[in-house]
């Protein structure tokens, strides 16, 4: 599975303007998530988690795994 966020972040910030702030841009009300599954291996860490949002046009948005 592929998209524009996919790949690697080093840190929170890098988090922040990759994947949230561009994110956040595009909705009308806050993204919900819901955590499933949590990976750890040192300092390495996977989050597997669903979302649901309301775009700005005011469609729901459903990141559903």
């Amino acid at each position: 599975m592929t998209s524009r966020v996919a790949g690697t972040c080093h840190g929170r910030e890098q988090i922040l303007e990759k994947v949230i702030r561009p994110f956040g841009a595009r909705v009308s009300r806050p993204l919900v998530p819901t955590v499933r599954e949590l990976y750890a291996d040192g300092d390495i860490v996977v989050v597997l988690f669903d979302s649901v949002a309301v775009a700005k046009d005011e469609r729901p948005y459903e990141n559903i795994c």
